[in-house]
């Protein structure tokens, strides 16, 4: 009682930290001790009527078998957080989110953690459902994620509930979790899901889970809802591989579903585990071409590097080496990691008539400069960077290429900076214009011909008295 009576005293503006009552000096314990045991509970008795959130904490402190058969108080308790920060039209604005957060997540800590603190699942389970089905409805500017932090909140005490509980909770729990992720239920749709498949490894739940997830993967596809359709796959595909089901029946099901890359990919797996290579591989081919056929870039790229590295394992050279060719030309084109390694398999004076073969049939968009970059050869190299807009090229391969052609660079420096003065801007786009005037300094005839042109500037461009400024900083360079 003293305990409670000190907590509810810590608030009052009449109390210090001290545990000492302003007016008299004297310390709680001490008050506490002077009074009669009838006084005592006078006082706590009114204490608690005055503040139901001490009342509760008192409650489960005292009786928790009498707060788990009765938590209508507590049920109280959040219907009445949730309410005090909804406006007139039921909303929690952005202002009142955080407070709402903070009192809902305090609420959470000194009382459901205190119900499992004192082995009571049950109550904490009703309690924590009672939250979450509440904040899943309610209209809320969580724009700081207020929804989230509370909904980690509830994750932290589902996952306790599930970990304490006896066999006829963990049924209620499953079902309550199984029924919850049917319906709409916000930002906690996920973390149920996530909950029900990282829980509930027996026997008797993963077989009521293959028929959920066989269900929920059926809809999806009435549906047509691809992604959702592939993520109940992999949810049943998981499933069944927990249950430990018989080899034919997870192949029969990769097979009717491998239109979904994970099937496919957990397919692939599976028959490198059964030491089925050629099957793999087949898997992998015909995935590769479906990425193709859909334009899947990345899905395409995977596909082919299992396949490389594959091959390479198996030691099929042939197989090996056509399929990085056909990355280095299609799949990933002018990919330079690629383009290396397909080198090696050429012998020294082979390679000029293989190079040029691929640099034939390569795409447009390929950044074939890497590649001249690579192999040396600089006069193709600085045509090319030298057809590009702007300067990246040329400051990519500045190095490389200044030694040999440096007036040719000078000259695209000299065209890309007339191309933006011609242009007006801001403060910031004349500063551009500067840095590059600044970087023609580091080439022979660099600075008189910078000079050249900010002469020119100053008297084409005399009405724009930002530019002038600005050239300025090249002056005192």
């Amino acid at each position: 009682m003293a305990a409670v009576m000190f907590a509810g005293g810590q608030d009052d503006d009449r109390a210090t930290a001290s545990g000492k009552t302003q007016a008299t000096g004297l310390s709680v314990v001490q008050v506490v001790a002077s009074a009669t045991e009838q006084q005592v509970r006078d006082f706590l008795t009114a204490t608690l009527l005055a503040d139901g959130e001490l009342a509760t904490k008192f409650a489960l402190q005292v009786a928790p078998k009498t707060a788990e058969s009765n938590p209508q108080l507590y049920l109280q308790q959040i219907n009445d957080i949730i309410e005090g920060y909804q406006d007139y039209s039921g909303f929690i604005d952005y202002q009142s989110a955080g407070p709402f957060e903070e009192e809902l997540s305090t609420f959470i800590r000194e009382n459901i953690q205190l119900a499992l603190d004192q082995q009571q699942p049950k109550l904490a389970f009703r309690l924590i459902n009672k939250v979450a089905t509440k904040l899943a409805r309610v209209a809320i500017d969580d724009s700081d994620g207020e929804i989230m932090m509370l909904a980690q909140d509830c994750v932290d005490i589902w996952q306790q509930v599930i970990d304490q509980a006896d066999a006829a909770l963990k049924r209620q729990a499953f079902t309550w979790f199984q029924k919850h992720s049917q319906v709409s239920m916000g930002a906690f749709e996920e973390v149920i899901e996530d909950l029900l498949f990282k829980n509930f490894t027996a026997p008797k739940f993963l077989q009521k889970k293959v028929d959920w997830t066989a269900e929920k993967l059926d809809d999806a596809e009435k549906a047509g809802d691809e992604w959702q359709a592939e993520q109940w796959a992999m949810f049943h595909l998981k499933t069944l591989i927990k249950l430990e089901s018989a080899d034919d029946v997870i192949e029969n099901f990769c097979r009717a579903h491998i239109r979904y890359d994970d099937v496919r990919q957990y397919y692939v797996d599976f028959s490198l585990q059964r030491k089925d290579d050629d099957h793999a591989i087949q898997i992998l081919i015909a995935g590769r071409k479906r990425g193709q056929i859909n334009g899947l870039t990345g899905v395409v790229q995977k596909y082919s590097r299992q396949l490389l590295a594959l091959y390479k394992r198996l030691e099929r050279p042939e197989a090996y080496r056509q399929e990085l060719w056909n990355f280095v030309t299609t799949y990933s084109p002018a990919d330079l990691d690629a383009y290396r390694e397909l080198k090696t398999l050429y012998p020294a004076s082979e390679w000029p008539a293989q190079r040029k073969k691929i640099l034939t049939v390569l795409p447009k968009y390929a950044n074939v400069a890497q590649l001249y970059a690579e192999d040396h050869l600089y006069q193709q190299l600085l045509q090319t960077v030298l057809a590009q807009r702007g300067l990246i090229g040329v400051q990519t391969y500045e190095k490389l290429l200044k030694p040999k052609f440096s007036r040719q660079l000078l000259r695209k420096y000299v065209e890309v900076a007339q191309q933006m003065a011609e242009q007006t801007g801001d403060r910031q786009h004349y500063r551009d214009i500067v840095k590059i005037l600044n970087k023609m300094t580091r080439f022979p005839m660099g600075m008189s011909t910078a000079d050249r042109l900010i002469q020119e500037w100053r008297v084409t461009y005399a009405r724009r008295p930002a530019m002038l400024d600005e050239l300025k900083r090249f002056d005192s360079h």
